[in-house]
């Protein structure tokens, strides 16, 4: 039997499918410096290496907003270096400066996307914060939250903003 990875699909949600929308900066969840501990020695159950990288734009802007993380299967070769340095740039690019979230709420004909799909959001009300303008025309968002309420048949979609990243 063969397994395939399951594809992402990029939806479009407009006008006619928003029953209702709010929206907000997300300034505390920025991070502009990765700490990550790795090389991990079981006997000793201390981590024996630390890689650290920052974002030097945004720690100016915003001061230091430091996330942790430990990876106990990463050693110090090149193969571990390199998937730190992917990792803590991937982190960086997303969430070094403010984007904005929407929580949109549909029908039920919305209820298939799921987290980390991507969507093109349209909404001709909702601020565009990188233009200064009213409304954002197929933007790419994704899905980063997802509630359904099968009584009052909607479902509850929280998008981030990934038209800068």
């Amino acid at each position: 039997a063969s397994h395939k990875i399951p594809t992402v699909y990029a939806h479009a949600i407009g006008p006619d499918q928003v029953r209702g929308f709010t929206w907000d900066i997300t300034e505390e969840e920025i991070v502009n410096f990765v700490e990550v501990q790795y090389d991990y020695n079981a006997i000793t159950q201390d981590y024996g290496s630390q890689y650290f990288a920052t974002d030097a734009t945004s720690v100016a802007k915003y001061g230091i907003r430091k996330r942790e993380y430990q990876f106990k299967a990463v050693r110090t070769d090149a193969a571990g270096l390199t998937l730190l340095a992917a990792f803590s740039a991937a982190i960086l690019a997303r969430f070094k400066d403010p984007y904005i979230t929407a929580e949109v709420t549909c029908g039920l004909a919305e209820m298939w996307v799921e987290i980390g799909d991507t969507v093109y959001f349209t909404n001709l009300n909702m601020p565009d914060v990188q233009t200064g303008t009213i409304g954002v025309m197929e933007k790419k968002w994704q899905c980063i939250g997802r509630k359904l309420d099968l009584r009052r048949g909607q479902v509850v979609l929280k998008l981030a903003d990934l038209s800068r990243a």
